[in-house]
């Protein structure tokens, strides 16, 4: 399950980014490490009250991508300005 949320932050990340800068490319990085690390604690937690891993790691790891991302967009435009 572990390979499934990281394959699936992946294609999200890297195929739906705004632009091609190289600070996308470390963040998607970044964000792909993360999925790999929640998964691993998520599923120490939900093993103790049965519960299935699924598909949260991807979707809590993606939220916190495109929320970083957008604050660097606002940065970007607000210095533009």
């Amino acid at each position: 399950m572990y390979g499934y949320n990281v394959i699936l932050t992946a294609i999200a990340t890297l195929l739906f980014r705004k632009t091609s800068s190289r600070i996308n490319y470390i963040l998607s990085g970044a964000v792909i490490m993360l999925t790999l690390l929640i998964s691993h604690f998520l599923t120490i937690f939900l093993s103790s009250i049965n519960l299935p891993l699924l598909t949260l790691p991807f979707v809590v790891s993606t939220w916190l991508y495109l929320l970083i991302q957008n604050s660097l967009n606002k940065s970007t435009l607000t210095k533009d300005a």
